[in-house]
């Protein structure tokens, strides 16, 4: 009985899917590396975010705009970045992306550069949300009406200092605002301005 425990914990343990996870990542969790790493004309920017408790979306959207703000914080321009890599991570339950710049062709491209893939579902996400955060709304209609799952976090955000709420949801670049499941307005996490939308 033993022996065939044993086996079948063996054969469990064989059969578990090989993760393909990026080198940088567990040296940037391990703080062995940098979040910000020079490499000849390209700066690259990395950034771990989220938790199992929130769906892959949403932990790839924190890490993603994490890094956009170090970008922000060093470059006054709007410089074009590109997304690198976006990697879930199943055992952490996390996200972890790097961006680049290339610092050479940021000034002769910015006017000309097309959006990545990963920008433009970021900002479909926040164009939806916004678009259906009336105010009044309760949570399953705006899961509804924007098509997006409401997964509600704590904290002293942009919604706290908008509308005095510390319950809201992130789709995309938007914050939405709420309290007692009742939608009240929206934030934009990029500058921190917060709007009402009322159905008309």
């Amino acid at each position: 009985m033993k022996v065939l425990i044993l086996l079948l914990s063996f054969v469990s343990c064989a059969q578990r899917p090989t993760i393909n996870r990026p080198s940088w990542v567990d040296a940037v969790r391990t703080g062995e590396e940098t979040l910000k790493v020079t490499n000849g004309s390209k700066t690259y920017y990395r950034r771990i975010a989220g938790n199992p408790q929130l769906p892959r979306e949403v932990s790839c959207d924190w890490a993603t705009l994490r890094a956009e703000e170090d970008l922000r914080r060093e470059h006054s321009e709007d410089v074009p970045a590109t997304v690198e890599v976006l990697f879930y991570d199943p055992d952490h339950g996390d996200c972890a992306v790097t961006l680049s710049v290339d610092l050479r062709a940021s000034r002769s491209l910015a006017g000309d550069s097309e959006p990545n893939e990963a920008v433009l579902l970021l900002r479909k996400r926040t164009e939806r949300a916004t678009k259906y955060a009336l105010t009044g709304l309760r949570r399953d209609e705006f899961e509804k009406f924007a098509g997006d799952k409401v997964v509600l976090s704590d904290g002293a955000g942009p919604c706290f200092h908008g509308f005095g709420t510390l319950s809201t949801s992130t789709h995309g670049g938007a914050q939405v605002c709420w309290r007692n499941d009742v939608l009240v307005g929206y934030c934009f996490l990029k500058d921190g301005q917060c709007w009402t939308n009322t159905a008309d």
